[in-house]
């Protein structure tokens, strides 16, 4: 049982691995690398520029060619959150 939980203790580590640098294709046909902290800290910058959004985290995880991102917000009281986030939708990448 103690060998089991380790082992997924170790697995779920490795899913969490946060990305040095982050692969993006550009117009002209070259990939770019991007800082993956720094597009971390770009995108929580860009959401607290929303007057709903008061804090927000954001974390890249996944592969260099197609990251994720986990983002978690935290809404200003006078934010209604199906409203905020259908408003941004294209903000948030969709």
């Amino acid at each position: 049982m103690l060998l089991a939980l380790l082992l997924w203790w170790f697995l779920a580590q490795l899913r969490r691995h946060r990305l040095g640098q982050v692969l993006v294709d550009s117009e002209d046909d070259a990939a770019a690398r991007l800082n993956g902290r720094a597009l971390e800290d770009a995108i929580e910058e860009d959401a607290h520029a929303l007057d709903e959004i008061s804090r927000a985290h954001v974390r890249l995880t996944g592969r260099r060619a197609a990251p994720t991102a986990r983002v978690r917000l935290l809404l200003e009281p006078h934010a209604e959150p199906d409203q905020t986030l259908r408003s941004h939708l294209i903000w948030f990448g969709r």
